[in-house]
């Protein structure tokens, strides 16, 4: 139909547009029938809700907010509820050497022992050295001092020995170097003794080489310690010769004391197993906070207390223990508020067991646990104040057995 003659019928006032159309309109038979979202019902385990499925916006800023106004889902079963391996076994493990490795750690061996001769010069020139890299680095560093001056004046500190204490370092240094009748002169204090001691390593010219293992370790990573090794670096008298192993190691020194140690960094990879670094630490409580004991180190704690003491922790675990036991806890569950034992009862029992005579005494006793984080206080719903161990079910069984 041409345009004029849709035109002409349009203005015919006998026409009817809705019959036109009613006799027109042909409807298609096979248009299949648009499903609607029906309500679902997901349960969800943790917390067996129902919940009702809806469609998201996929374009627009709409898509963007639907798609993140729900929180993802974490998962119940962390690395850290993951059945613990036995000491033993973790440190026989720790000992296999890697297949492959032992010619690359020969050439890397040989590669690092030509560089001797530039490192000595460094040292002569004033500057200290520094060693990085994966592998241990003592054998290496041992032989860098044999071969560079056998009869120097050499003190070694170990500083992945958590035992090791800034004041043993620099008593050891005044003993290596300083006669005793002159030494027993000085005085007792740290800050003293390392001025007495640059001063009297400058007047009698003599050289000292500080070789310091892991001077990023644990022992030596307070400011008080970084401050006096800077204060003995500084002295042209002394050497230091030091390795690190933990990634932030530079941040440990402020700019200042980077100028005073004057370090020269070397890149010493050698991939050594860490045999000797690794004994001087429990594997076990690697990755966990450092506030906390252990449960495989409460034994030594116990054995540092009084025999109450180690009979008030005792019913404390035997109180929660069975109090899982009744509520069907796995062998991973971590103690929480919900298995605590009420203070006030658990009191009253220490007092009939003739463990505590007071409350003052009870309080004592607690605050130990509480200080170690082998116990926490807390409140529950209800308000009342409640204590428990923060270790799994299957600890408690080993601590129920051992204490």
């Amino acid at each position: 139909m041409s345009r004029q003659a849709l035109k002409d019928e349009l203005d015919n006032p006998d026409f009817d547009a809705q019959e036109e159309i009613d006799n027109n309109l042909e409807l298609n038979r096979d248009i299949l029938k648009s499903v609607a979202i029906e309500n679902t019902e997901i349960k969800d385990k943790p917390q067996d809700k129902v919940v009702q499925q809806t469609a998201l916006f996929l374009d627009g800023y709409e898509g963007y907010f639907d798609q993140h106004k729900q929180r993802e889902k974490i998962s119940t079963t962390p690395f850290s509820r993951a059945p613990p391996i036995d000491h033993a076994a973790l440190v026989e493990l720790n000992q296999v050497q890697p297949r492959g490795l032992e010619h690359i750690q020969q050439t890397l061996s040989q590669k690092y022992s030509s560089y001797f001769n530039q490192w000595a010069l460094e040292i002569e020139q004033g500057f200290n050295l520094l060693f990085y890299g994966i592998g241990s680095k003592r054998e290496l560093i041992t032989d860098f001092v044999k071969f560079w001056d056998p009869e120097a004046a050499v003190v070694v500190a170990n500083g992945y020995n958590t035992a090791l204490s800034l004041k043993e370092i620099i008593n050891t240094c005044v003993s290596c170097v300083v006669p005793e009748e002159v030494s027993s002169e000085w005085l007792r204090q740290p800050s003293e003794r390392v001025i007495l001691l640059t001063e009297y390593l400058e007047q009698n010219k003599i050289s000292l080489v500080l070789v310091i293992h892991n001077i990023d370790g644990q022992a030596l990573r307070d400011a008080k310690s970084r401050e006096f090794l800077c204060r003995i670096v500084a002295s042209s008298s002394v050497s230091l010769v030091a390795s690190v192993d933990h990634f932030n190691a530079p941040a440990l020194w402020t700019a200042e004391q980077v100028s005073q140690l004057n370090f020269v960094w070397h890149n010493v990879t050698n991939y050594k197993l860490y045999r000797t670094e690794t004994a001087y630490m429990d594997l076990l409580s690697l990755g966990k906070s450092r506030a906390a004991v252990g449960a495989n180190s409460v034994k030594y704690v116990l054995s540092s207390l009084t025999q109450n003491a180690r009979s008030l922790y005792q019913s404390l675990i035997m109180q929660q223990y069975e109090r899982m036991c009744e509520q069907n806890c796995g062998q991973n569950t971590i103690g929480t508020v919900f298995h605590g034992v009420d203070l006030q009862s658990f009191y009253q029992l220490c007092v009939e067991s003739f463990i505590v005579s007071n409350e003052q005494n009870f309080k004592v006793m607690l605050s130990e646990f509480l200080e170690h984080k082998m116990a926490v206080r807390a409140k529950n719903k209800s308000g009342k104040e409640v204590v428990f161990v923060p270790y799994t079910l299957d600890d408690l069984e080993h601590l129920v057995s051992d204490t």
